[in-house]
């Protein structure tokens, strides 16, 4: 079947600055492939981007990780000091 813009209703995919949200996404693509709304190369297509995205989005959150337990170390070393 020949996707639309209609079908795929791409403008309302929503934020993705979340793994949830990306897992959310990537459930909603399937879904419409399922039913024939969009066919299984595009949604390759999807699923690799996305799969991108959320590989990003688990850099970001480890360096936001990193980041807080530098801040923390760093507060415990300066209160023995």
């Amino acid at each position: 079947m020949t996707e639309t813009k209609e079908k795929l209703d791409i403008t309302h995919v929503g934020s993705l600055a979340s793994l949830y949200a990306i897992r959310k996404e990537m459930s909603r693509v399937y879904r419409l492939s399922r039913k024939g709304e969009i066919d299984v190369k595009s949604l390759t297509k999807y699923i690799y981007s996305l799969r991108e995205i959320a590989a990003i989005c688990e850099k970001v959150e480890m360096g936001d990780k990193l980041t807080e337990l530098e801040r923390k170390l760093h507060e415990i070393v300066s209160e023995k000091n």
